[in-house]
């Protein structure tokens, strides 16, 4: 399992960006006479974009301050960045040409000085290693499955693997478990801090399965099934992962229970990660991600941990250029909004079509879109002879805040679930 798939169990709703495509056009600037960055200063603003690692040049990148003023209009450079002096609460917009007719922004807001903010089009692809071989003691199992906390899961019937680390870093965690019919576990070994330089035989002995509980409490009526996915934390992803789901019908408390290994004295971490399902008449869904101690059961005060529910869809303004919604009082708030616009203006024989995210701290029910200057004569300002849509609305809680996460805020929310308990809520749409 790979390290940036540590939540590929969790929304992946949450992950940023247009739609990026491989026949696409290249995500160059306007047509008109923007200059290549210059390099930043010390206490500069940096916009870097990156697509699968390598820099993405000639991206047109607007600075404003805080009151919308432009500060600097101009394109990436080789190295894929673009820089200005921008005071704190300014924001940056990159104008990325996908391709096909159509335009995606993307505006970081509240910016502060000496702020790098990464773009990523495609996450850097993983980097093998050469492959090695991993032995497990036997105990007369016909079924083995190894669990790395980097690199892909792999089986065998002896006890060795064939392993690629990928982005190991010289080492690796994992789990083994055992089998008599490739379902039920019948055991487990973890192993930890392996080197996987050269091949590796893993330390231990198999131990009985625990069966670990999660328990839910103060369940409100509007949530009808949650989806409970645990994953044991390595040093450098997660490792054996159980999921469980269980239909609410009512029930304002209940426990599930799962296999796991027995972690007590490894100092081992779990990433719970509860999926709130919800009524078809409720607007938005919510996800519960906690960091917790791997070797205890975990339980869960669900009305406490929520977000406030969205009461009001969301719609843009093109008055006050805001996406506004309503919500319900909750207990917790969040701390970061981000909203992504469709929009097409009907200006020529095919019109202009385009989308715009926005990013920033949430304090309101509403987020205000920055009035950045035309680029090669048209405005991306939606107005009201426009057609524009919502197509995202997310609000989140995250242990760091906006300014812990500003700089990656496009990229996948689930990943900075690192520490304590985060809380996602996303538009929600019910199955057909």
């Amino acid at each position: 399992m790979k390290r940036d798939a540590v939540l590929l169990f969790a929304l992946a709703a949450c992950g940023g960006g247009g739609h990026h495509t491989q026949d696409a056009s290249p995500y160059d600037a306007p047509g008109d006479t923007l200059q290549t960055s210059a390099d930043a200063a010390a206490n500069g603003v940096t916009l870097r974009i990156t697509n699968n690692g390598v820099p993405v040049a000639n991206v047109a990148s607007v600075f404003l301050d805080a009151q919308d003023k432009q500060i600097a209009a101009v394109t990436t450079d080789a190295s894929g960045n673009a820089s200005a002096t921008v005071g704190p609460g300014g924001s940056v917009t990159a104008v990325l040409h996908e391709g096909g007719g159509l335009d995606h922004l993307m505006t970081f807001t509240a910016v502060q000085p000496g702020d790098v903010l990464l773009i990523e089009l495609q996450p850097r692809a993983h980097t093998p290693a050469p492959q090695i071989t991993v032995t497990a003691p036997a105990n007369g199992s016909p079924y083995y499955s190894l669990f790395p906390s980097c690199g892909d899961t792999t089986g065998s019937i002896d006890g060795t693997f064939s392993f690629v680390p990928q982005d190991c870093g010289g080492a690796a965690d994992f789990v083994v478990t055992t089998s008599a019919d490739m379902q039920s576990i019948t055991g487990f070994l973890v192993a930890t801090n392996v080197l996987v330089g050269a091949d590796a035989t893993l330390p231990g002995a198999f131990g009985a399965p625990i069966d670990r509980s999660y328990n839910y409490t103060d369940v409100p009526a509007m949530v009808t099934n949650v989806v409970t996915r645990a994953a044991l934390l390595g040093h450098n992803g997660p490792m054996y992962v159980a999921e469980s789901a269980h239909d609410v019908a009512g029930d304002t408390a209940f426990m599930t229970t799962e296999p796991m290994p027995d972690t007590t004295g490894l100092g081992l971490s779990a990433l719970v990660v509860s999926n709130l399902y919800p009524q078809s008449s409720e607007l938005g869904q919510q996800t519960m991600l906690e960091v917790a101690d791997s070797a205890t059961d975990y339980t869960l005060d669900v009305t406490q941990a929520m977000l406030p529910r969205y009461i009001t869809a969301p719609a843009y303004d093109a008055v006050s250029r805001t996406v506004g919604w309503g919500e319900a009082p909750a207990t917790s708030d969040a701390n970061l909004v981000r909203a992504r616009i469709h929009a097409f203006r009907d200006d020529g024989a095919s019109g202009h079509s385009w989308t715009w995210q926005i990013v920033g701290a949430k304090n309101a029910t509403s987020v205000t879109y920055p009035v950045i200057p035309a680029l090669d004569g048209f405005s991306y300002v939606p107005i009201a002879t426009d057609t524009i849509g919502v197509d995202e609305l997310t609000t989140a809680s995250l242990p760091g805040g906006y300014s812990g996460v500003r700089a990656h805020a496009f990229g996948d929310l689930n990943t900075f679930a690192t520490s304590g308990r985060s809380a996602i809520e996303t538009l929600f749409t019910p199955n057909l």
